[in-house]
């Protein structure tokens, strides 16, 4: 996936280094503008990653309401 490869470069190395070995799957339900995937490692374990472009000005505390759902 070209995104994923993009997105991987803008991310910290830490970040990363966790999410690098994981499967990807891409959630294009919504209409934020963000991308948000689902990311399964090893162990079965998901985790979710939600991009969003700076253009969209939108306040982490907002996008972490929204998140709550995916819980």
């Amino acid at each position: 996936m070209d995104t994923k490869k993009w997105f991987l470069e803008n991310l910290p190395v830490e970040l990363r280094k966790e999410i690098n070995k994981c499967a990807w799957e891409q959630n294009t339900v919504g209409m934020s503008g963000a991308y948000t995937y689902r990311l399964t490692d090893a162990k079965k374990q998901n985790r979710y990653l939600k991009i969003m472009p700076k253009v969209l000005n939108n306040s982490l505390k907002r996008e972490t309401e929204i998140m709550k759902w995916l819980e």
